[in-house]
């Protein structure tokens, strides 16, 4: 009981066509159904990345939400701790954050909108609230700097963005652009 190929193609499309209104309705009931599942689908998932509780990243987005209740550019925490110091303000955190600003400001033209961080304001008495809340008050030898970006940028770029500043933190001589 073998048949030939054309044959096989003939008998499929005439089932096709005796059951057509069955078939209609089957994928009137799948894009129905994957348009309600689809919907519920795109409201769980979401490019905001919540820290866990009880974690120092969830300190930081709380403490950057509290100071920063309007904003509504894209915003990234960049946490730095210095391990053999009894303060993050030093020389070498100081290093560090500037050039986290400056990896960041490379990655693409009119990316980076602006920053904050320790030394980004003046000092004297004026500027030291706003000093002191990016300075951890649990733990003192760490700190945060936020960085404000376009959102005009597609947040499919992020893990490009995520690369390029790995590699200019791991690179000992990078090249910014």
């Amino acid at each position: 009981m073998t048949c030939t190929f054309r044959e096989a193609y003939d008998k499929y499309f005439s089932i096709l066509a005796r059951f057509k209104w069955v078939v209609i309705v089957f994928w009137l009931a799948a894009l129905g159904f994957g348009f309600g599942f689809g919907l519920q689908f795109l409201s769980a998932v979401s490019i905001e990345v919540d820290a866990p509780k009880g974690t120092r990243g969830y300190d930081a987005q709380h403490a950057f939400r509290d100071l920063f209740p309007d904003h509504n550019q894209q915003s990234y925490l960049l946490y730095f701790e210095c391990k053999n110091c009894e303060t993050a303000v030093n020389n070498n955190t100081r290093r560090q954050v500037e050039d986290s600003i400056r990896a960041a400001g490379s990655w693409k033209d009119g990316y980076l909108q602006g920053y904050q961080s320790y030394w980004s304001f003046p000092p004297g008495p004026g500027y030291d609230p706003p000093r002191n809340r990016l300075l951890s008050q649990i733990n003192k030898r760490a700190m945060v700097a936020v960085i404000n970006t376009s959102p005009e940028f597609n947040t499919a770029d992020l893990k490009s963005f995520v690369t390029h500043m790995r590699y200019l933190h791991t690179d000992p001589n990078p090249t910014l652009a």
